[in-house]
């Protein structure tokens, strides 16, 4: 039986109420054991929160709100969904960008084909002087820099430890990552931050 993957949704909200999602992936770094996978996706949402909370909600805007996140094994059966609530504003002050444009971090898979099995991680909020043009400045660079490097880092739990994967929903097959590269440019998007492919 393949590792046991949970998948990590965030769910936000902007200043006008609108809506969006990230999708992260965790694969178990030892076999699958007896326990309740509730209890491992209750386990792994909040390791992702005490890792990874400050440093997203650093390079994000205090008009947008992580409102939620929920966690559920997506492979072998899958699992029932663990939900919490969050809400946390983000820390970056000033004017804040439409949710239309997102900094892209490319989750970049540790084996070919690298294009069509890239994953991505959009974080919309941006602070308007982050950005001059469509170019992102050095002072949310560094802090996308410090988040990447946390992402990077596997999630420790009281069973086992997991590292971020981009899925293959298809197969439900994880394909580790080699690196995260944060795009220099700002992203438009033409639908809501859901990359349901990515990671």
């Amino acid at each position: 039986m393949a590792n046991d993957i949970y998948e990590v949704k965030l769910f936000w909200a902007d200043q006008d109420g609108k809506r969006s999602e990230n999708v992260l992936n965790y694969q178990a770094e030892a076999a699958p054991g007896p326990t309740d996978p509730f209890v491992v996706a209750n386990d792994v949402a909040t390791a992702f929160l005490t890792a990874n909370l400050a440093g997203i909600l650093a390079c994000v805007s205090t008009d947008v709100t992580l409102l939620a996140i929920t966690c559920r094994r997506v492979n072998n059966a899958g699992g029932p969904t663990y939900s919490s609530i969050v809400a946390s504003n983000g820390s970056r002050t000033g004017e804040t960008m439409t949710n239309a444009v997102a900094v892209n971090l490319c989750l970049i898979p540790n084996a070919p084909p690298y294009q069509r099995k890239e994953g991505h991680l959009y974080l919309g909020g941006i602070v308007a002087s982050d950005v001059v043009g469509d170019v992102i400045q050095n002072a949310l660079t560094v802090l996308l820099t410090a988040l990447r490097n946390l992402l990077l880092t596997a999630l420790v739990t009281a069973g086992t430890s997991f590292e971020l994967v981009i899925l293959d929903r298809s197969t439900k097959i994880g394909q580790q990552i080699a690196d995260i590269v944060q795009r220099n440019v700002i992203t438009p998007l033409r639908r809501r931050l859901k990359p349901r492919q990515s990671t």
